[in-house]
């Protein structure tokens, strides 16, 4: 399993759409990275990282159903984390509205929506595009790594 970086096209915007994830500001050139795995020419699964300063947003993650429950979700987020770290990130933030106990198992920690950073609140996709009851969501990085990581 190969996960390169990926341009917003259309197999991107439709894999999205079928996870019910936004996709109307996915084209910001220079702020948003996508990853993408693909199996017979297909996109089978695919994870951004949207950066905002020295924090960014993890978004975009999903993976088409029939790879669902074989490790490629996880390996999605730890491939965008360590691209993020390598761009000197100092955290990732995430929304979330069914994926919590996902996220919670990778290292991730609830946050009231009040304690992110305004760089965050800033961003498309939580000033407007996910509801106010998604879970908010925090990874530190130390050193430029997720604590994670060894």
């Amino acid at each position: 399993m190969q996960i390169i970086p990926i341009e917003p096209d259309q197999a991107l915007v439709e894999l999205l759409n079928r996870s019910a994830l936004p996709t109307s500001d996915i084209n910001q050139p220079g702020s948003i990275y996508f990853y993408g795995c693909h199996q017979r020419g297909k996109l089978i699964g695919c994870v951004g990282i949207q950066i905002c300063e020295t924090v960014a947003m993890l978004r975009s993650l999903a993976t088409q159903e029939e790879v669902r429950k074989f490790g490629l979700g996880q390996a999605l987020v730890k491939h965008a984390e360590l691209n993020a770290s390598l761009m000197g990130i100092e955290a990732l933030y995430l929304l979330t509205t069914t994926a919590a106990e996902f996220f919670e198992r990778l290292g991730y920690r609830h946050l009231c929506r009040q304690q992110a950073p305004a760089v965050i609140r800033e961003t498309t996709q939580f000033s407007e595009l996910c509801p106010s009851t998604s879970s908010f969501m925090r990874k530190l990085f130390i050193k430029g790594r997720p604590r994670d990581l060894t």
